[in-house]
């Protein structure tokens, strides 16, 4: 049995090459925008974690 596939060629531009496009951005901004919160929020977790333990030690040395 002989099958064709679809093959669909535009005369002029491509309509929907915008509707690609567009696709295609928001898909990468979403991406950096959620990087960029995590690296953010990592950032966060990171000074508050390394504030504790050196205020600890330092109120530690302090009462000494």
């Amino acid at each position: 049995q002989i099958k064709y596939q679809k093959v669909v060629q535009w005369l002029g531009t491509d309509p929907n090459l915008y509707k690609q496009a567009e696709r295609m951005i928001v898909g990468t901004l979403s991406g950096v925008f959620v990087s960029t919160v995590y690296v953010i929020l990592l950032g966060l977790a990171v000074a508050i974690i390394l504030g504790f333990f050196v205020g600890l030690i330092y109120f530690h040395h302090k009462l000494r």
